[in-house]
């Protein structure tokens, strides 16, 4: 009962402040992404999903705090129906015992952890965990003897990982070939994989609007563009090999260790009800102190990836108990588990932080894991169920789960701005309450947008890389790339290969988002005429916004003929 009551409220807190805050950079690139995913074919991208995703936001009429709820919901059923797939594996008792429908909400809840950095609605990350998940219950539904559905499962989830992160997908078909040599899969179940594949592959050209050709152009356009940016030090950070701050375990998971004793305790010496409220509220009290904790420790620099290594304690309580009910699983339930012990590592690979920060997103695989391991434990010789252990260790993992959430919600003046977000305004195709000093700036480009009369097809080139919200406030469309990311050395050269892809009559009547300071690297990025290009514009508004822990200044800068001309004057002879 208590982890299920943990869960639900996780989920319902997520849910109820969807239409809350924005990341004015990292999110808001992903939603001008989605917006407008024909925008980068000439340049390319590292990933499909915003055609596929494109049509659910165009569903809700571009309302991001609907998109955020849909979101939220889809991975949501999707981790359930995996968790309810695992459990069926074990025997319909597991998912008629309480504890086993509070495995289903819990991995509900863990799901949702992949929304947890800056980025809340449907992105790159999400869609390759509903891959991995789909991945899982695919897997799960073959080895209980549904081979020809469950070999399309996996064989179409596959296709969705790849849609989402393709380096995700290549690592998890390593781990599929080995997994299916193991288990002696037949050339049936291959043949139906295949099939499931090649559907879901002709699914996604089909919305994409591209030939397979045209798919490994476009995403070895995005790799090279990638490429230029030298956003990865190293092969091994590339693999998800990184190493991680045993600080962040010490402080933020020993308090949730000696919580977890005192549960067991409870559950132990009291009565099941009452030990099951005692547990609850022991871990309730340390995870909003642990939570707290965090955010005074980390602000303002969004929650940040330190509470994320929180996983790895999940990670090391699923080890443990794998360990230790090994001799009690059978084949099946052992092959389903070691799918799921691989997928955070599958989920990490590819990406520009490591496994450490990253199985805190994917923590909801180890959440089903340990659920599963605790509903198929095997009754002791007096026939009762080992049931403080078994108990305490789902319950343990929602709590984590809940530190997380807490984190995000009580987050400092950056990242997903929940808790400072008091003014309700108009951007995108709905509203969002967002801080006051954030929502005057977006009313204020609001007000310039229809000043200037800026329309869906106008372009609106954000050039200081931090702008990608402000940037949706205008409105319009993106040229080459919805974002470029200043942060990383190799801007300038990723910057012009992207944009490259773009006619300069397209380029020459866009409206430009400039930090005043200027970027040189930037600017001759867009023209070969550098700044002197730049002055060619006019400046229509300056507005000063806090990014980091400190404020920059933004120009708007409005097309001119001059611009126009200076925009689409050839470049030199190298």
């Amino acid at each position: 009962m208590a982890g299920t009551v943990l869960a639900a409220a996780v989920l319902v807190a997520l849910l109820a402040t969807a239409g809350r805050g924005l990341d004015l950079m990292d999110e808001s690139y992903v939603l001008r992404l989605v917006r407008e995913p024909d925008a980068s074919r000439g340049a390319g991208e590292v990933y499909l999903f915003g055609f596929l995703v494109n049509p659910l936001y165009a569903a809700v009429g571009y309302d991001i705090g609907m998109f955020r709820v849909l979101g939220f919901l889809l991975v949501a059923a999707v981790a359930a129906g995996t968790a309810r797939e695992h459990l069926l594996l074990v025997g319909p008792d597991a998912l008629r015992r309480p504890r086993g429908r509070a495995v289903v909400v819990g991995v509900a809840a863990a799901s949702e952890l992949v929304f947890l950095l800056e980025v809340r609605v449907l992105s790159y990350r999400s869609v390759a965990v509903l891959g991995l998940l789909g991945v899982a219950w695919g897997v799960a539904r073959l080895e209980r003897g549904h081979r020809r559905s469950g070999a399309v499962m996996v064989g179409g989830a596959t296709v969705v990982a790849f849609v989402g992160k393709p380096t995700t997908a290549a690592a998890l078909l390593v781990g599929l070939v080995v997994w299916s040599v193991w288990r002696r899969v037949d050339r049936h179940a291959l043949s139906w994989g295949v099939v499931g594949a090649l559907a879901a592959a002709a699914v996604v050209c089909l919305v994409a609007r591209m030939t397979p050709w045209g798919v490994v152009e476009y995403l070895s356009g995005g790799v090279e563009v990638i490429d230029d940016l030298d956003a990865y030090r190293g092969l091994a950070e590339a693999l998800g090999l990184s190493a991680f701050r045993p600080t962040a375990l010490l402080v933020f998971g020993l308090p949730l260790v000696v919580a977890g004793l005192l549960a067991v305790g409870a559950s132990v010496f009291f009565p099941r009800l009452l030990g099951d409220l005692v547990s609850m509220g022991v871990l309730v009290v340390t995870a909003a102190l642990v939570a707290r904790l965090a955010v005074v420790l980390l602000a303002p620099t969004t929650q940040g990836f330190l509470i994320l290594q929180l996983g790895l304690l999940t990670a090391a309580v699923g080890g443990a108990l794998l360990w230790t009910r090994w001799s009690t699983m059978s084949t099946p339930v052992r092959s389903t588990a070691m799918i799921l012990a691989a997928a955070p590592y599958a989920f990490s690979v590819g990406s520009n932080r490591g496994l450490p920060s990253l199985t805190g997103q994917a923590v909801a695989f180890w959440v089903l894991l340990v659920g599963m391991l605790a509903s198929c434990a095997a009754p002791r010789p007096d026939g009762r169920w080992p049931d403080a252990a078994c108990r305490v260790a789902p319950l343990a993992v929602t709590v984590v789960v809940a530190v997380m959430t807490t984190v995000l919600l009580l987050d400092g003046s950056q990242g997903a701005n929940i808790r400072q977000a008091s003014t309700r305004t108009e951007i995108g195709g709905g509203s969002l309450a967002l801080p006051a000093a954030t929502a005057r700036d977006v009313r204020r480009l609001r007000e310039v947008a229809d000043a200037g009369g800026i329309t869906h097809d106008t372009p609106v080139v954000d050039l200081s890389g931090k702008g990608a919200g402000y940037a949706i406030a205008l409105g319009g469309r993106f040229l080459g790339r919805a974002h470029f990311y200043t942060t990383w050395s190799g801007r300038g050269a990723s910057a012009a290969r992207a944009l490259r892809s773009v006619s300069c009559e397209d380029r020459a009547r866009a409206w430009l988002i400039v930090p005043s300071g200027g970027d040189e690297t930037m600017y001759d990025a867009w023209s070969s005429g550098g700044a002197a290009t730049i002055a060619q514009y006019d400046r229509v508004l300056r507005f000063r916004a806090e990014w980091y822990g400190r404020l920059d200044s933004f120009d708007v800068l409005r097309p001119t003929e001059r611009s126009e001309r200076a925009v689409c004057r050839p470049d030199p002879p190298e």
